[in-house]
């Protein structure tokens, strides 16, 4: 049985402070092919709920197939959307949820951005 591909997409931030990886709104990472390069104390919180969902489960109060996590940064306190890929999101690219920003597309990585550089603002 093949797994499920899994996405994790920043979706928010409550704190004060930017994170200190450098991780912007809209960034997404693949779960199998790209958890190094998200922030190891999200990623510490985020792999529960990717392996909650990756085999069936659920998280209560959210839509199926979804969880919400928050990193554990008081100063920061992003707010991640783990969801599973259906099998026809070739490359990962489904489309974003309704009223969320798509994953910037100017760097490659967060890492390989200048420090404290913010991705390129979209037209509309």
């Amino acid at each position: 049985m093949k797994k499920p591909r899994i996405r994790i997409t920043l979706i928010d931030r409550k704190g004060p402070r930017g994170c200190h990886r450098g991780h912007c709104i809209g960034d997404s990472f693949d779960f199998d092919t790209e958890r190094g390069k998200l922030c190891p104390m999200a990623m510490h919180v985020g792999f529960l709920y990717a392996d909650i969902l990756r085999y069936g489960g659920s998280v209560p109060g959210e839509a199926p197939g979804t969880a919400r996590f928050c990193c554990p940064d008081p100063d920061t306190i992003n707010v991640f959307r783990v969801e599973v890929l259906p099998d026809d999101a070739a490359g990962g690219d489904a489309a974003p949820a309704a009223g969320e920003a798509e994953a910037p597309t100017a760097w490659a990585h967060p890492s390989s951005r200048p420090h404290g550089a913010r991705p390129p603002e979209r037209s509309a």
